[in-house]
């Protein structure tokens, strides 16, 4: 199974990440997060989720960490947070991979 929505693609089997096309070098956590989010594409997933769901239920309520990560992550992509492109942010809720 794969991911592509314009210039993101996501190998899910090689666990590869491409960015126009250029392999993005992404750490384990990084990928995880982000594949957790294009499985649930277009769909908001709650900071709660994804910190229990990655790290385990005694990190559900580590909403810094979680920004700490995406930042990391949005680094890594290229993606602007003030204008992201590939992952969107509801400050008091979550986050979602963006159209």
């Amino acid at each position: 199974m794969n991911f592509a929505n314009g210039r993101l693609s996501i190998d899910y089997n090689g666990r590869k990440v491409r960015m126009e096309g250029e392999l993005a070098r992404l750490k384990p956590t990084q990928y995880n997060l982000l594949q957790h989010l294009a499985q649930h594409a277009g769909r908001l997933v709650t900071h709660e989720d994804l910190l229990a769901r990655l790290w385990g239920l005694e990190y559900a309520e580590a909403t810094d960490y979680l920004k700490v990560h995406v930042m990391h992550l949005r680094r890594e992509l290229g993606d602007d947070a003030n204008n992201p492109s590939i992952i969107a942010t509801d400050r008091s809720v979550g986050h979602k991979q963006a159209a």
